[in-house]
């Protein structure tokens, strides 16, 4: 790459060439701007059809290409200013050239277009660029804005969501060292659904296990409940996340705790989730012998709303299928009527009504 003179003769050779569209609306100039230098880049816009090829498709800037540039992108950042270009122009996703730039650990570009006039202000979906940057897991990108505005990182985003918050779901625990490090409030909850940190690492597939012990050491309650009176163990059972399960419970969480009368096998029969349940079952078997205050069961709860799978999980794990609840009805009573396969079941095992 950034081969001029080898351009040049290819060039002689056929002219359209510097002219050709290639996927996404790039060409050539889109191409040089990541890899090449500010010669390249004047003698492709001599040779192409002039400014309009600055624009990808109409989508972002040449800009937002310079920004993956490491070896003369702080050039082409004030090659292209001169020529008028806006810093702060946002593609198709709403990313700027910086928010891009940040992102590819492009540093020195970061700085040159914020020499030319590129903002930090940059605000959307309610997140700002440090938000951004820590939602990517971008430890060194977040130091960088932090390093230029040191109140950034303590604004609240979307939800009420403070920057913990949003590292515990999406980034390591770098990053939240860090946070703890610059006065974040660890044991905050979130403005809309009182969440914990430990809620949201629930939802962090690839960080969230080594999170749990972090935040629970640091004090975060591991049995606190968010607004629904969920406590981070539901969300992990709903989501089917055994390993942030096992690690919550590891950390002290109370497999025995109550939601709206129903234990965390109920939980689980009541939205259909058979991996969580047979964790849960793994843990404490005699959850399957429990029942709520009107004697519903798990099995009440499966044959009303899961799957056979489910029924017959806990059948095989020792569930009483003769209970009835409170309201003397049976486990087949409960299952609806267009679930030919779970009556099927139930009536093999002896159930009439």
């Amino acid at each position: 790459m950034n081969q001029l003179s080898s351009a040049q003769f290819v060039h002689e050779m056929d002219k359209s060439l510097v002219r050709q569209i290639y996927p996404g609306g790039r060409t050539a100039l889109h191409l040089a701007a990541e890899e090449a230098d500010e010669n390249m880049c004047q003698w492709l816009l001599e040779n192409q059809i002039g400014i309009s090829y600055l624009f990808p498709s109409g989508k972002g800037s040449i800009l937002h290409h310079v920004a993956k540039n490491k070896d003369f992108g702080a050039q082409l950042v004030r090659f292209f200013f001169n020529m008028g270009l806006d810093m702060n122009c946002q593609d198709e996703k709403n990313n700027t050239p910086l928010m891009l730039a940040l992102r590819a650990g492009n540093f020195t570009v970061a700085q040159g277009l914020l020499d030319h006039g590129a903002t930090l202000d940059v605000t959307i979906d309610g997140m700002n660029i440090i938000h951004f940057c820590i939602a990517d897991n971008n430890l060194e990108g977040a130091i960088f804005v932090h390093s230029k505005n040191q109140m950034m990182v303590q604004e609240v985003c979307k939800e009420g969501m403070n920057a913990l918050h949003l590292a515990a779901a999406n980034a390591d625990l770098r990053m939240c060292e860090w946070l703890c490090g610059e006065s974040v409030e660890l044991c905050a909850l979130s403005g809309e659904t009182e969440n914990s940190v430990l809620h949201y690492a629930v939802n962090n597939l690839e960080h969230g296990v080594g999170l749990v012990d972090f935040f629970v050491t640091k004090g975060v309650n591991v049995n606190g409940r968010n607004l629904y009176s969920k406590t981070a163990l539901h969300l992990a059972l709903s989501k089917e996340n055994i390993n942030i399960a096992e690690a919550l419970l590891s950390s002290g969480a109370n497999i025995n705790v109550i939601l709206d009368h129903d234990n965390v096998l109920h939980y689980c029969a009541r939205r259909d989730k058979l991996l969580s349940a047979k964790f849960v079952v793994g843990v404490d078997k005699e959850l399957v012998r429990e029942t709520t205050l009107s004697g519903i069961s798990a099995l009440h709860l499966a044959a009303q709303a899961a799957s056979l799978d489910f029924c017959k999980f806990l059948v095989e794990n020792g569930a009483n299928f003769l209970v009835v609840n409170a309201f003397n009805q049976s486990v087949l009573a409960m299952v609806p009527r267009d679930r030919k396969d779970k009556k099927k079941y139930f009536r093999s095992l002896g159930l009439k009504k």
